[in-house]
Order: C-alpha cells, then sequence, then structure tokens
C-alpha cells in the first residue's frame, strides 16, 4: 500500500512537470461516515471540508485521465449515554472521531457536450493519514476532551470512487467545474491497536466547486 502512495506521487510530480492541459483548484464539502460489521450499532455522519488542486489530461474521443492532490477530512459519530450503577441515564454525549487526510483521487473520465461538458469519472483513492483526533466526554472530569492519537490507526487508505459532474466554459481559458463524488474504502481503518477487531471502511459523498484553466499548446 504504501508503494502505491509512492507511485501517485510520482505520476503527480511527472504529470504537473510535463505537458499540462487542465490545471485548477477545488473545494468543498462532505458527508462522512464508515460501514462496519462488528463494531457499532449505529454511527453518525461527520461533515468535513475538501479541496486542493486538479489536473486533466484529455485523452482520444471525449475520454480523459486526471489526477488531484486534496485536503480532505473524513471520520464519524457515535452517541452514547451514561448511566448509574442502577442503570438509570445521567447524561447523553456524542463522541467525534475525526480524520484528515492528504488524498490523491486518480481517475479515467469520459466528456461529452460543447460549452457545458458532462463528465463522468472512475477512479482510486489513495490517501495518508495527517491527522486523527477523538473529541469525547471525560467521566472524570465530566466535561469534553480531545485526544490525538495520529500513530494508531492505519496511516494509508485506499478507496474507490465514482463522480459526476460539468465543466461551464466561462471563456476560452477558464472553466466551472461543479461535481458531486461517491468514495468507499477498501481498506480497514481499524488495526490491533485501534478498534481491535473492528471492520471499518470510509465512505463519504462530496459535492464541490472547481475552476480550472486551459492551457494551450503552442
Amino acid at each position: 500500500m504504501r508503494n502505491l502512495v509512492i507511485i501517485s506521487f510520482l505520476i503527480l510530480g511527472s504529470i504537473v512537470f510535463g505537458q499540462s492541459k487542465l490545471i485548477g483548484f477545488k473545494s468543498g464539502l462532505s458527508l462522512n461516515n464508515v460501514n462496519s460489521e462488528n463494531f457499532l450499532n449505529k454511527t453518525n455522519n461527520r461533515y468535513g471540508f475538501l479541496g486542493g488542486f486538479t489536473y486533466d489530461y484529455p485523452l482520444k474521443n471525449n475520454f480523459y485521465v486526471g489526477i488531484e492532490l486534496l485536503y480532505a477530512q473524513k471520520g464519524f459519530k457515535e452517541d452514547f449515554m451514561i448511566t448509574d450503577s442502577s442503570g438509570e441515564p445521567l447524561k447523553e454525549g456524542t463522541t467525534d472521531f475525526n480524520t484528515s487526510y492528504l488524498s490523491i483521487p486518480m481517475k479515467y473520465g469520459y466528456s461529452f457536450g460543447n460549452r457545458l461538458r458532462l463528465n463522468v469519472n472512475v477512479g482510486i483513492v489513495p490517501s495518508i493519514l495527517i491527522s486523527a483526533k477523538i473529541k469525547t466526554l471525560s467521566l472524570e472530569e465530566m466535561k469534553m476532551v480531545t485526544y490525538r492519537n495520529t500513530d494508531l490507526p492505519d496511516r494509508i487508505d485506499l478507496a474507490g470512487l465514482a463522480e459526476i459532474g460539468c465543466n461551464y466554459k466561462l471563456n476560452e481559458q477558464f472553466i466551472l467545474c461543479p461535481s458531486i463524488a461517491y468514495t468507499h474504502s477498501f481498506t480497514n481503518l481499524a488495526n490491533k491497536n485501534y478498534m481491535a477487531g473492528s471492520n471499518l471502511r470510509h465512505w463519504g459523498v462530496a459535492l464541490s466547486v472547481g475552476f480550472k484553466y486551459f492551457l494551450r499548446n503552442e
């Protein structure tokens, strides 16, 4: 998995310094959660931010490849109830499991249309964990506290991606690019040091808007 991330960076570097076509940036909001077979009965969504740089390289017959370098927030929430010794409820609370990644979506897509072009993309998203926090209620202090545990979850995540969007040509060089994307991890977030025995896989839906700049060949 680490080799895949290294290869992704090499591809990104070769593209950026190679013959460019469409470069740009994007930002948006995401709805995130996890699927689990044996960890939690119910988890709640976490809303996050994503943003970064994009690159598209056109191929023949309206096909193209793309790569992005994004900061992406993921995670989920779990509700809990504190009870007394007799089982009577005392206080409700929510634990926030917040993670942030450096993601490198690699896409293969098809585009059709004229001034307004519709895009359909599929791809993979290798990601590197850069931050992991748990915010929960401390039973000793009876207040919310934050624990940083970046070293505990698996640092590498690999997900599949499906995306639809459009490119609206503003003028000869600038393009407006809204899109909606769904991602689902192939890899397990948990390990022997972090939620051992769980089978946690990220999933999320992201709504984003970007701008792209068209570089013509001389």
